[in-house]
């Protein structure tokens, strides 16, 4: 008797490594799945932010050409307000 009880003792222990061992197994599978979440929200607003760089080197682009738009007219304006200036005297 005392044999067949040191057995299941034996069983026993088997049984509660194998336990720990599937709920080790299910917290990692939980947590890569959380992980490969992350990482897709990581991936979305890391092109999302490259889409705003884009866009606004795209503004720097074109306020970079108005301004040379600008400083171009602005020299025709002062002429033009030279003249009209000297009209009205």
């Amino acid at each position: 008797m005392a044999e067949g009880l040191g057995n299941l003792d034996r069983d026993w222990k088997v049984y509660v490594l194998l336990v720990g061992i599937l709920v080790v197994i299910g917290l990692m599978v939980h947590t890569q799945l959380k992980l490969n979440r992350m990482q897709s929200r990581i991936d979305r607003v890391a092109s999302t932010l490259e889409s705003v760089e884009g866009i606004i080197t795209g503004t720097d682009f074109t306020l970079g050409g108005l301004q040379l738009q600008v400083g171009a007219m602005e020299g025709k304006v002062d002429l033009i307000s030279q003249r009209l200036s000297r009209r009205r005297k």
